[in-house]
């Protein structure tokens, strides 16, 4: 094969990779190196209402709380196992209890404190180091 030849083929070969680059999808936001496809969902729930009375019930459905390896460093994790559940008001947690996991989803139904006051609170969800919160509005009653 002539140098031409040669650097012709160096070249069609480099333009190939490039648009191959090109088609694929973009990177991944939430862990930098890893493909957008490849990364794992993050863990969320809600609730059957986010107006609740004092005293009052309310069921909690949460997907995707799974161990997922989506960064290049991390080693295989660990099976999930429940979800805590609190219930937060100024400032001042109080436990709600905890969830099982089945396969990374769980369903629950929980009683918000009978002490809670008119006003914005939170249910707080935490599992294996990730934690989330629901903004929730506790009636007059």
């Amino acid at each position: 094969m002539s140098s031409t030849a040669a650097k012709a083929a160096a070249t069609a070969i480099a333009v190939v990779a490039l648009l191959a680059g090109c088609a694929s999808p973009g990177p991944n936001p939430t862990s930098p190196g890893v493909p957008a496809e490849q990364a794992c969902a993050e863990p969320h729930a809600t609730l059957s209402r986010t107006t609740i009375e004092p005293g009052g019930s309310v069921t909690i459905e949460g997907s995707d709380w799974s161990a997922c390896v989506d960064t290049p460093d991390d080693s295989a994790p660990s099976a999930w196992t429940s979800v805590d559940l609190s219930f937060s008001q100024e400032g001042t947690p109080q436990p709600l209890g905890s969830a099982p996991l089945y396969n990374g989803t769980f369903t629950a139904t929980v009683t918000v404190p009978d002490d809670a006051q008119p006003g914005e609170a939170r249910v707080d969800l935490t599992s294996n180091g990730f934690s989330t919160s629901i903004t929730v509005e506790i009636s007059n009653g």
